[in-house]
């Protein structure tokens, strides 16, 4: 069955594009005989406008665009993103990376890559292995790069394993000092 979605941010009221956006989408749903989905995209907390949800939702009913399901909220469902993403850490197809854009580009150009403004920046696969010693600190925000299967030559460490979810929708690593009984385990808010 076709599922056609929105999926706005609660930064203000809708824009004209994206309320076009959200009529195309609807229409696309009703051509396949599909459902009509409205997810909102609460997770940038320093933008959401308080009130702006609703408001969004109501120019969505004015204009006789409704959901066929309650919307979800993304803010919500933190739980069932640590799942996937321990899933996927525990079967080795995710690792955690605390690379900086800058740090990517530092890798790349010792490759002989320089990225170009505005196109696409090639992640070189620096934390692969496991975090540079500088960053394997308790406490430091992670993000977790998914291992796309068809290019994965090796299984990732397990000591390169241990990420978390938080509730910003980052990952974080917290590794214990060394010796510790937390050693290489993660742990973290969420």
């Amino acid at each position: 069955m076709y599922i056609g979605r929105f999926a706005p941010s609660p930064t203000g009221p809708l824009h004209a594009c994206s309320l076009v956006a959200a009529l195309a989408s609807w229409l696309d749903a009703r051509a396949a005989d599909g459902r009509w989905l409205v997810r909102i995209e609460d997770v940038d907390t320093p933008r959401c406008a308080p009130g702006a949800a609703g408001r969004i939702l109501a120019q969505l009913a004015d204009c006789h665009l409704l959901p066929d399901a309650p919307p979800l909220y993304q803010s919500t469902r933190g739980d069932r993103y640590q799942q996937a993403l321990s899933e996927l850490l525990t079967q080795g197809l995710a690792y955690p990376c605390g690379c900086t854009r800058r740090d990517i580009d530092e890798a790349l150009a010792a490759r002989g890559i320089t990225h170009e403004r505005h196109h696409e920046r090639p992640y070189p696969g620096t934390c692969r292995e496991g975090l540079p010693a500088r960053q394997a600190g308790a406490g430091v925000a992670f993000s977790c790069r998914k291992i796309h299967v068809e290019l994965a030559q090796k299984p990732i460490p397990q000591s390169a394993r241990s990420c978390v979810f938080d509730s910003r929708f980052q990952t974080e690593l917290a590794r214990q000092a060394p010796g510790s009984s937390e050693s290489g385990r993660g742990a973290g808010r969420g």
